[in-house]
Parts: C-alpha cells; structure tokens; sequence
C-alpha cells in the first residue's frame, strides 16, 4: 500500500479493536488502556510500494529489488502484532516522517499538552538493527537503564518521529531496533527473526507497564548537534554510526530528494559496492 492507502486501513483496524481514534490526513492518534505509546511511521524512502518482496525462509531475510520499505513498515508490523496478541498501548502512526516528521509536528502543533492520561514512556519502533535503543536529546539516565533491563544496548541516532513528540509532550522516549539494515537502498534487507525478538522485548514491557515509573523527557546538556532541518542534513554526525565528523572527513549523500552526511567507513560499508546506484561520489560541504 502507498502511505494514504495505509493511513486510512490503520484508522479501521483501530477503530476494529476498540480504540478511541483520531485521525488526520497527517496522523492518527489512538488512545489505548495501557501508559505506554508505541509510534512507527506509515511512509517510506519510495512512493511507489514493492510489488515483488521475497523471503529466505531458512536465513529469516526479507528484501525486494524496488526497495522492500521496511523502513519503517516493519514498525507499522510490530504494532499490529502486538495488538493481535491481546495488548492496548496508545498507538501513533504518522505520515512524512522521511521528509522532516511533518506528521509528528502536525500531531504536536494540534495537541501541544499530552492528550493521553497517564503517559509514562513512548516507544518508536523505527531503528535499524537487533538490539538498538536510541534517545536523541532525551537524556534521562533512569529511562536508559530502564530500556537496556530488557535486552537493548543505547545506541547514537540521527533524528525520528520521538525527536519531536517526546520534548513537545515532556515524556521520555526511545527508538528501538526492528531488524532492518541498509535502508533507503535497493539493497536494503530484513531480519525477520530479529523483528519478532523485538515484538517479544516490547510485550514485556507491556506486561509491566502498569507498574513501571513515569519517566520524563530530560533535555540533553550535551552538544548533540544534529542541525535537522527539513533538507534531511545533519550538521556534524554520520547519519549511520552518530560520529562525529567535519570537513573532508565524510560524504555527502544524495538520494530520493534529501541529502545527508555519512562518515568514511560507513559509506565503505553500504555505498561502495557493486549494489550502489546514483551520483554518491565524495562532496566538499564547505563548498556549499
């Protein structure tokens, strides 16, 4: 499905399992039973889906030669699942999160003060890997012995919907690994396996949230220093590993009408191989 074919399925499905919906053509909103929100965000890098997905049953791999998506489709996945299992988290899907969270920012523009009673933590299913639990700006060093008690390592990111949602709402929050690698590539890939053991951490998190503390959103006395803006450029970090770098030590990556900054070993890592496409040559940014 396309972003808006989705958008409007998710409003049924919640409205199917007894949420308490709203629903713009930016965002939905769904209030749950439990203080615990899940987010992911319905776009992708590509407008148009893939309509040929394959699947090594044996290695537990999905991937597709158009671009699988699972940025962030496979949040959009883990959400569902865990509502089919019983579970009623809050849930947030946003649009146009690849573009700047125009969602997200649309979501807190229209509800400034947190609309959900009794909010203790959110949690973004929207990060590469297996184990990955991202804060950005949120430095609450509680919140992060907290989530790394059910099996995630902090890891360095760039930006995602939380980035906005989580100081608009002063709640703590995190993005959590779902098992993609190489995204916005054509060569991107998904470890199913990997999914399922994040579905897994989160239900456990579920299953304690009536009893967990609220954990606020603590701004980050650190120089972070993403510079986000709309263009997707980062001021002084890999978008991939969250080094930092400054001139001649990075490439500037174009792709899909956003550009951004990646270190030399991550671009040896997924650019420079027979799969790349496009114009990723090196580029002096102080140029600009």
């Amino acid at each position: 499905m396309n972003q808006r074919q989705l958008l409007v399925l998710m409003t049924k499905y919640l409205r199917k399992h007894k949420y308490k919906v709203t629903a713009t053509k930016q965002y939905i909103l769904a209030e749950g039973e439990l203080p615990v929100c899940l987010v992911a965000h319905l776009d992708t890098v590509e407008k148009k889906p893939p309509t040929d997905i394959y699947f090594d049953k044996e290695q537990g791999v999905m991937w597709s030669q158009q671009l699988l998506g699972s940025d962030d489709r496979a949040g959009v996945y883990a959400i569902i699942q865990i509502i089919e299992a019983g579970y009623k988290p809050h849930v947030i899907f946003t649009t146009d999160e690849e573009i700047g969270a125009v969602g997200a920012q649309a979501l807190v523009t229209q509800k400034p003060d947190c609309p959900l009673e009794n909010l203790k933590a959110i949690f973004q299913l929207d990060r590469r890997g297996s184990d990955d639990c991202v804060f950005y700006d949120c430095d609450n060093p509680d919140f992060t012995k907290y989530v790394e008690s059910f099996g995630f390592k902090e890891a360095h990111g760039s930006f995602s919907d939380i980035s906005v949602i989580a100081p608009a709402w002063g709640v703590a929050a995190a993005n959590l690994s779902v098992g993609y690698y190489y995204e916005h590539q054509k060569i991107e890939i998904l470890k199913v396996r990997e999914l399922e053991k994040t579905i897994e951490k989160v239900k456990k998190i579920l299953d304690n949230a009536e009893n967990m503390l609220s954990y606020t959103y603590i701004e980050s006395l650190k120089t972070y220093g993403w510079g986000y803006d709309n263009s997707f450029g980062w001021a002084n970090r890999c978008v991939f590993c969250g080094n930092p770098v400054e001139n001649g030590q990075f490439h500037l990556v174009k792709e899909n009408n956003y550009s951004y900054k990646v270190c030399h070993h991550c671009y040896n890592t997924y650019y420079n191989n027979d799969y790349s496409e496009g114009n990723n040559e090196p580029f002096d940014f102080s140029q600009k």
